[in-house]
């Protein structure tokens, strides 16, 4: 079996300004908190990601499904990682034979072959960080799995389902400043997977129409999406929602087996 080594790539970051009328000095305080919240992010992304995968490898040695190991092992991960709603452990033909804990049991025997990240899974052969989706559970979640292979014959998978508004509440949350604006997670695709203001979690800022009012924001948005690091201001309301003002965001990128994270840090322009 291949032993898969979990690649985070982390943002060396640098900044540029990516306004297009204002050319900025980006202050150090802003630099040093993206490190900071990249370096919390990959620690635990790290930690279940290897997780997973030294589990694949032994059970890939053994070469055989122990039920009862797998599942001492699921409710261990529940434990040691809060922000994990169930684990599961996924048949080559992408059926859920094993889930912890009890509660989405009833979820066993759910077919998940067509969802884009399993099939991104078998056709790599490697580790996958899926988007957000909607889950056979019921809920919006992020799926974390790794395959494992008996000699060359795909033996199944083990799967980790996060909800992101647990993960990054647990990890940003706790840093947010009385001088900071607004701390967010973007995907690639427009989607906000945590923001502090809960209003916007879920939306998409290319299409939702809180944002069809401010061009600037969505072209902002774009740039964030499409550059690896960066600085730009746009405008929008002020977190009491009662004016609209302009404010600059800072952002780097995470990258989890091709899936970007955007984390941004937002201040108002000052």
């Amino acid at each position: 079996m291949k032993k898969f080594r979990t690649l985070l790539i982390i943002t060396a970051l640098s900044f540029f300004s990516c306004s297009d009328n204002t050319v900025e000095t980006v202050s150090q305080p802003e630099q040093e908190l993206l490190r900071q919240l990249s370096d919390s992010v990959n620690t635990v992304v790290n930690k279940m990601f290897n997780s997973l995968a030294t589990f694949a490898d032994s059970t890939a040695k053994e070469k055989t499904i122990n039920e009862t190991k797998i599942r001492t092992m699921f409710t261990k991960w529940c434990l040691d990682f809060p922000e994990v709603v169930d684990c599961a452990f996924v048949t080559p033909l992408g059926i859920m034979q094993y889930i912890e804990p009890a509660a989405y049991q009833n979820h066993e025997g759910a077919d998940i072959s067509a969802q884009a990240h399993v099939i991104q899974m078998w056709q790599t052969k490697k580790p996958v960080l899926s988007l957000l989706f909607m889950s056979v559970e019921g809920f919006y979640a992020c799926d974390m799995e790794v395959p494992f292979y008996f000699d060359s014959a795909l033996g199944g998978s083990y799967s980790m389902l996060v909800k992101p508004e647990i993960f990054f509440n647990k990890i940003l949350r706790p840093v947010i400043k009385s001088d900071i604006d607004d701390i967010f997670v973007m995907q690639k695709d427009g989607t906000m997977l945590w923001d502090s203001d809960t209003t916007q979690i879920g939306r998409n800022t290319f299409t939702d129409t809180l944002y069809q009012q401010f061009p600037e924001l969505i072209s902002a948005a774009h740039k964030v999406a499409q550059g690896e690091k960066g600085n730009t201001n746009y405008s929008f309301f002020d977190n009491s929602k009662s004016k609209v003002v302009t404010k600059t965001v800072w952002w780097s990128t995470l990258n989890y087996y091709g899936t970007e994270w955007k984390l941004c840090i937002v201040k108002e322009a000052k």
